[in-house]
């Protein structure tokens, strides 16, 4: 007799996954949208001031951030790509503190709950985490190319836990290479990627547009529920 498998694709589970979260924080997500939105607009001012001027993340990104954020409600957050600071925005909702590094700008915040470093490369700002010994990364946003120098000390500030995010996860952009080269720090850790949910996740809950987040975490964190 032939063995029985349940498979299923990653991808049917990241979109099972943000569809699930979306109900479960639709009501935050709507009360949000305009704050989301209105320092957006704002943000967009800091561009004329940036010595890089790239792109920032979408509106459903920061959602996706947003309610991942108040799922979690994680007591450190590290983010690599600060730019004019709309997914920093997002996160800082529901973390209790958030650790940013853009290695090309100097655009101040004033977020109350946000450290800055600022025209500070990945691995400085990771060096500089790591010396304020305060325990590991909760979450990781990850929307800059991570260093080959990098890799050390992305092992001593995470642990099982930690939970890891990244934009730009299609073809061969960032976030492609990003997983490959977490898959190649972390050998020793059974870690799952779930590539970014197809569609519009959020269009019920009021935010259009589709997302390129991906998302890679250890695979103790998926559970099968019984009926």
């Amino acid at each position: 007799m032939n063995n029985l498998e349940v498979l299923m694709h990653a991808q049917d589970i990241s979109d099972v996954f943000w569809r699930n979260l979306g109900i479960r924080w639709q009501a935050e997500l709507r009360f949000r949208l305009p704050y989301l939105d209105n320092e957006a607009l704002i943000a967009e001012n800091l561009r004329q001031k940036a010595d890089y001027n790239t792109g920032s993340v979408p509106t459903a990104a920061a959602a996706a951030l947003l309610i991942l954020a108040a799922e979690i409600k994680p007591e450190r957050v590290f983010e690599i790509g600060t730019f004019i600071g709309n997914s920093t925005r997002a996160l800082a909702l529901h973390s209790k503190h958030v650790y940013t590094c853009d290695g090309h700008n100097d655009l101040g915040l004033g977020l109350p709950n946000v450290t800055q470093y600022r025209k500070i490369m990945s691995t400085a700002a990771l060096q500089a985490y790591k010396d304020l010994n305060i325990g590991p990364v909760d979450l990781f946003f990850l929307d800059g190319r991570i260093q080959a120098e990098d890799a050390p000390l992305l092992c001593d500030v995470t642990n099982d836990e930690t939970i890891f995010v990244l934009d730009d996860c299609y073809q061969l952009e960032k976030g492609t290479m990003n997983t490959h080269i977490l898959g190649l720090t972390f050998k020793d850790r059974a870690l799952l990627y779930l590539p970014p949910p197809r569609g519009e996740p959020f269009k019920d809950f009021g935010v259009p547009g589709g997302m390129t987040v991906g998302m890679v975490m250890h695979m103790r964190r998926f559970v099968l529920a019984k009926a």
